[in-house]
């Protein structure tokens, strides 16, 4: 988020409002992940999925898995 912030400032295409709001926005982040735990947890639902898969079958070095789902194809 940072950088596409930074990339618009360089493009000029941000203003007083968007600067307060991207800053405001920043702030609440970190004091949701300092207040909360947040962050503690899984970070996606992949990330999810490996850490139930090594509670299941423990480690997963050398083990192959498929993945099925609703996806968006790649572009």
């Amino acid at each position: 988020m940072r950088e596409a912030y930074r990339l618009a400032q360089e493009a000029r295409s941000t203003g007083r409002v968007l600067s307060r709001l991207f800053q405001q926005a920043v702030r609440t982040g970190k004091r949701a992940r300092t207040e909360t735990s947040i962050s503690s947890g899984a970070v996606s639902i992949s990330s999810a999925a490996v850490d139930l898969a090594r509670k299941i079958f423990g480690e997963l070095t050398g083990k192959e898995a498929m993945i099925l789902g609703p996806g968006r194809p790649a572009n």
